[in-house]
Formats: C-alpha cells, structure tokens, sequence
C-alpha cells in the first residue's frame, strides 16, 4: 500500500465515522470500509472521485449583461401613531 493510498483511506474512514455520528469503537470498520472504497477507486479509474461535478457557468447573452441592477423599492412610511392619553384623561372620559 502506498503512502498516498493509506492517505486517501484516512481521509475517507474520518468521513465515514463523522457521517455514522462519530460512534466510539468502531475504528476498524471504517478502516475496512474506506479500504474498499479507496481500492475500488483505484480499480476503477473512470470513477474517480465521488464528489459531483462542477456545474458549468452560465453564458451571459449581450440583453442579459445590458439589464440594470433591479432599484430597492421605497417602503411605505408608516402613519404616525396617535399620542397616548394622558392617565388624567382616560379617568376623565372613562367617568364620562
């Protein structure tokens, strides 16, 4: 086994321990695994590596980069609230 296998296997028994919820004692099974995982890669070179591919960029057409950046609208200034009443006259119009 090369360094860089032993390397890789590392680095894929540590994703699959976190991935389990890092449950204690079970080392070698991760070890085993990644084992498998790593070597079937090697194998099998056309399915490289398990991460998705990278989404292509969007191509910009000319009216798309012509569009101005949407304005923020102006939000609606709330009406002022009408004062309180005074404590002396809420009695006063509560005895009214």
């Amino acid at each position: 086994m090369s360094v860089q296998q032993e390397a890789n296997i590392r680095v894929v028994a540590y994703r699959l321990w976190e991935e389990e919820g890092r449950p204690a004692g079970r080392d070698l099974e991760h070890w085993y695994r990644a084992e498998i995982i790593v070597r079937s890669a090697s194998i099998a070179p056309d399915r490289g590596h398990r991460s998705a591919p990278a989404k292509p960029k969007e191509k910009k057409t000319a009216a798309a980069e012509k569009k101005p950046a949407a304005k923020k609208k102006a939000s609606a200034a709330k009406p002022a609230s009408k004062p309180k009443a005074s404590a002396g006259a809420r009695v006063a119009a509560a005895k009214a």
